[in-house]
């Protein structure tokens, strides 16, 4: 890839619930890269993000519950009424 860091690396991951489209995804490493090279004044080639996705079965906001297991269902559904 060529790139090489200074010792103003930032390293940003972010995990989300799963369902965005591709362009959606590059859009906000985009924006995430624009937005965090602004604020912290560094080179954007000193800035490395990583998204991770996740069923939402797969993450608890608390008290031990799955609270966003159903958006993966939601999206199922309407993805099977389009190819209808």
């Amino acid at each position: 890839m060529g790139l090489n860091y200074s010792d103003d690396l930032i390293v940003l991951e972010i995990t989300f619930i799963s369902g965005r489209p591709k362009e959606k995804q590059l859009g906000l490493l985009k924006a995430l890269n624009d937005a965090v090279v602004s604020a912290a004044r560094i080179s954007p080639a000193d800035l490395l993000i990583t998204l991770y996705e996740t069923p939402g079965e797969n993450i608890s906001c608390g008290r031990g519950l799955a609270q966003r297991a159903h958006v993966a269902d939601q999206e199922a559904v309407a993805a099977h009424a389009a190819d209808s």
